[in-house]
């Protein structure tokens, strides 16, 4: 991606959607239950496994700031 993060960091979040064309959540999944990165349930367990093994392989801890897999 050629974009200039540093160059955009400034947009607000509504100028950000939509200069990248990204839309809100519809109320419709939102009343289904669908839920943010950040909220239980966000990531899956794949998700979640490729970040804790990629972290123990560099030798770090795992942080995956916040983000975790959602009950059964």
């Amino acid at each position: 991606m050629a974009v200039d993060w540093f160059e955009i960091a400034d947009l607000s979040t509504d100028e950000a959607r939509r200069r990248f064309g990204v839309v809100e959540k519809p109320q419709l999944a939102l009343d289904a239950g669908s839920v943010g990165p950040w909220q239980p349930g966000g990531i899956t367990e794949i998700q979640w496994n490729a970040g804790h093994e990629l972290a123990a392989s560099e030798g770090r801890p795992h942080d995956s700031f916040g983000a975790s897999v959602g009950p059964g």
